[in-house]
């Protein structure tokens, strides 16, 4: 995501350049129902470019990037499939009950 630098931010070294990146993402801002649940925030955006209607507010938080319900559908079943029996494992690995390693997995 571009931010806009300041009128001195030539001069100042990458460190200074990652705090102002840093404090610019993390301002405080007021209380929002959204910020509980963050699917509020991106399921419409996600959606919008998905259909192809992308707004100019949308393109920081796409990227370079555009969203791929094959693609992201795909990685969800992938980690499903993997997590779920190797999170059993490591708990019968480490003697525990196997509801603690489906805890875990979560």
């Amino acid at each position: 995501m571009a931010l806009p630098m300041s009128a001195g931010a030539e001069e100042e070294g990458p460190v200074e350049q990652q705090g102002a990146v840093w404090l610019a993402l993390y301002e405080k801002k007021p209380f929002s129902v959204k910020s509980l649940f963050p699917p509020l925030i991106w399921l419409p955006q996600y959606w919008r470019t998905y259909n192809g209607g992308i707004r100019e507010e949308d393109r920081p938080y796409v990227g370079e990037l555009p969203f791929s319900l094959k693609g992201d559908t795909i990685a969800g079943l992938t980690v499903g499939v993997m997590l779920v029996p190797q999170c059993l494992a490591f708990a019968l690995l480490a003697g525990l009950p196997i509801q603690t390693g489906l805890y875990s997995s979560f």
